[in-house]
């Protein structure tokens, strides 16, 4: 079928008269392959426009990770078929377009899976839900999607490259920071040092004690400075527990002291023994901080924590919401910031610390409607 396939799209392309078509199919794959922003959008509608399909979806999959969805247009979740497995974990596939038949109430679904890559490096695939069968379409259409999905494959590890290369770039900036940070604090720790070097000697100075005094303010001013920048984005974490108890009248206080409209709620198993890492106090924070940072001043953010068999935190705003695009490409970089005032080290310690502690997170956000960062975590 595939080779019959490739005959009638060469027939097509030079035979009949349709030269200038198949040239714009070619314009329009190439105008794609420029645009990186939007590119996973892109290439799904463009599949979706050939192949006449009424429903579709991208998934791609980053650093080895499974195949997750990244646009479609209809709101499926992340996961949402058995089938979108198969081709994960697939090493078999001898082609990149997969069609299959599923049954759907008194009639049949049809859908067409592109692949992009080959199944040993597998970069994404493109579903199709087709209005009619597969066999009632074009075998040039197919064809042309195959040589095309070769080309979009090509693209995406070019992306993939570059992505990667300017992870490293930032990285190499975060380290800068630090070598500015721990500069700042050599010079704030001589200025102490010297101060109380000449304490006992000119303690009965009163000019000593107030240059003293401003000394100590001036210099505690700029460890909290630093502080607030830095303390809870450190990229280090620890091994420190905390009781249930301890952790609930902690996240009370920091509540009372942020002065904002927080919705609390806290729920725990009656019978749960367990000790939660210390850690969750810093992910509670930088997405509390965060969605706080993201409202407006009259309006409410949830915080909602359970613990049962795992530790669940979720985080809920009504704020400005974050766009498709920033949450799969720069939501949990370093130094990659919406806030004019942030460092964009916040969340990437968060995702961080969640790795460690072997969990999850997700984001589910709507411009102007607000965002849900959900944390999961095992005991």
């Amino acid at each position: 079928n595939f080779f019959r396939s490739e005959i009638a799209l060469y027939l097509k392309a030079y035979f009949t008269g349709d030269n200038n078509d198949y040239k714009k199919e070619w314009d329009k794959v190439s105008h794609i392959t420029r645009d990186e922003e939007h590119i996973y959008t892109k290439i799904m509608t463009y599949f979706q426009e050939r192949l006449s399909a009424p429903e579709a979806g991208f998934y791609v999959r980053r650093e080895g990770q499974r195949l997750k969805r990244v646009c479609s247009t209809h709101s499926y979740p992340e996961n949402f078929s058995d089938q979108m497995s198969y081709l994960d974990e697939s090493h078999h596939l001898g082609t990149n377009v997969y069609q299959r038949t599923s049954a759907s109430g008194d009639h049949p679904v049809h859908h067409v899976y592109i692949l992009l890559g080959s199944a040993d490096d597998l970069l994404g695939v493109c579903w199709l839900k087709l209005r009619n069968s597969p066999t009632n379409i074009n075998p040039a259409s197919l064809a042309l999607c195959q040589t095309v999905s070769t080309e979009f494959a090509i693209r995406l590890r070019e992306i993939e490259h570059q992505q990667t290369i300017k992870r490293q770039e930032k990285m190499s900036g975060f380290n800068k920071v630090v070598t500015f940070l721990a500069h700042d604090l050599k010079n704030i720790a001589a200025q102490q040092k010297l101060a109380l070097a000449n304490f006992s000697k000119y303690r009965e100075n009163p000019e000593f004690l107030e240059d003293f005094n401003e000394t100590l303010v001036h210099s505690t001013q700029r460890l909290e400075k630093l502080i607030s920048q830095f303390r809870a984005q450190s990229p280090n974490s620890c091994n420190e527990t905390v009781t249930v108890k301890s952790l609930e009248k902690r996240l009370k206080q920091k509540i009372r002291m942020l002065d904002a409209k927080v919705n609390f709620h806290f729920e725990c198993a009656d019978d749960l023994r367990s000790e939660i890492p210390s850690d969750v106090l810093i992910i509670i924070e930088n997405l509390l901080k965060n969605a706080l940072e993201a409202s407006d001043e009259d309006q409410s953010v949830d915080l909602v924590v359970n613990i049962e068999d795992r530790f669940i935190v979720k985080v809920i705003d009504q704020g400005k919401g974050i766009s498709e695009e920033f949450i799969e490409n720069g939501l949990f970089e370093p130094f990659s910031s919406k806030n004019e005032n942030g460092l964009g080290i916040g969340l990437f310690h968060v995702k961080s610390i969640v790795d460690n502690l072997r969990g999850d997170i997700e984001v589910v956000s709507e411009i102007g409607q607000g965002s849900t960062f959900s944390v999961s975590i095992p005991l």
